[in-house]
């Protein structure tokens, strides 16, 4: 009697405890594919060395005269995805963390009571989105009017621009930019 291909994989895959989801993600299928795979008698060889090299597992042994070990071995020209990455993507995500950690400190710097009202290195942006909803962010520098024009393609209107005692200006005082602030709600 001819040995049943899908049996013999859905072994090898169960008794090694291999996650059948993390499996069809490798593979590129989704779970009720791979239970259909154990269903068949014979499977195309493409899908066993596919599953082999996804799982890591030398199905020679299992099919012999069938397979050679050759046929399991992950071809080394696959890049990982951390390696594909260019240098120009590797500075987003280096400026994005950097941003990350600055915001970091200065949350560190309103804990210890330095409140951002008084600090004159803030500039404090109230925004209103279509819902009226408010929010407010902290910025280090004044903000450009490209970061402006951009909140305001996002939905999000301008509702006041504040800063600490800075160059005479009071904290409280708004800071006027032609054409940004718009009256809402």
């Amino acid at each position: 009697m001819a040995a049943h291909n899908g049996e013999i994989v859905e072994k090898v895959i169960r008794r090694e405890g291999h996650s059948l989801t993390d499996l069809a993600k490798i593979t590129g299928v989704n779970r009720r594919s791979i239970y259909n795979w154990f269903l068949q008698p014979r499977l195309k060889p493409e899908i066993i060395i596919r599953i082999g090299r996804a799982i890591k597992h030398d199905f020679s042994a299992e099919f012999p005269g069938q397979f050679a070990p050759e046929d399991f071995v992950t071809p080394a020209e696959v890049k990982s995805p951390t390696t594909a990455l260019d240098d120009e993507t590797l500075d987003v995500w280096k400026e994005k963390y950097i941003d990350l950690l600055e915001r970091y400190n200065y949350l560190l710097s309103e804990k210890q009571g330095i409140p951002a009202a008084i600090r004159s290195d803030i500039f404090n942006i109230r925004f209103v989105n279509d819902k009226c909803n408010e929010y407010q962010i902290d910025l280090r520098n004044e903000p450009t009017e490209l970061f402006l024009d951009k909140c305001k393609r996002a939905g999000y209107r301008i509702k006041s621009i504040n800063r600490g005692e800075l160059a005479g200006i009071k904290h409280d005082q708004h800071i006027s930019l032609e054409g940004v602030t718009e009256k809402i709600c």
